[in-house]
């Protein structure tokens, strides 16, 4: 196997999780081009195909036509028997992944995030009795199948939840400043 004539990378400029040094295993490494796990066999990543199909001018003619001697779909990738310099001990190795792990894991949240809890609806006894009628008005255009309420941009149910929500401020006696002075008949001096 001849190498892809460029020049070889040194194993200490690759990230440790794309590299796989431990004893008893086989060395591997993921391919530059492709970024695909493959065999380092007499220092150089081992031929393989990056899966792009090429046009074929003819029929080609093998030895035998089953389809196990035919080689895969696509082209030779250009990281193929790209020459890798093992400059670095399993040790080393190893010590630069567990730094590696280590510093990913400082970066996770420890404490989950918890999603808000939906506020309870009060019941309808202590609902006021004042924004029934708009409650009602609201319930059935939600029923009605409004073709903006289903993406969310109704209009007519933020006007009735506005309405709603005055209509209640008003009865706690919570109404805005503008709204006093508007309807002064409404709110007597206190």
């Amino acid at each position: 196997m001849r190498h892809n004539g460029r020049t070889p990378i040194k194993a200490s400029t690759i990230r440790p999780e794309n590299l796989n040094l431990r004893d008893g295993e086989t060395r591997t490494v993921v391919c530059p081009e492709c970024n695909t796990w493959h065999r380092l066999q007499r220092g150089m990543i081992m031929p393989h195909r990056d899966g792009v199909e090429v046009a074929k001018d003819g029929p080609r003619r093998y030895r035998d036509d089953s389809n196990a001697t035919k080689p895969s779909n696509g082209r030779r990738c250009s990281g193929s028997a790209q020459r890798i310099d093992i400059d670095i001990t399993p040790e080393q190795w190893g010590e630069r992944l567990l730094a590696a792990e280590t510093t990913a894991a400082g970066r996770r949240s420890v404490r989950p995030v918890r999603k808000p809890q939906p506020q309870i609806a009060p019941a309808p006894t202590q609902m006021n009795a004042a924004t029934r009628a708009l409650r009602e008005q609201l319930a059935q255009h939600l029923q009605g199948g409004c073709s903006r309420c289903r993406v969310g941009h109704c209009g007519q149910v933020t006007e009735l939840r506005q309405r709603i929500r005055r209509t209640t401020d008003i009865a706690a006696g919570r109404a805005p400043e503008r709204l006093r002075r508007a309807r002064p008949d409404l709110f007597p001096a206190a």
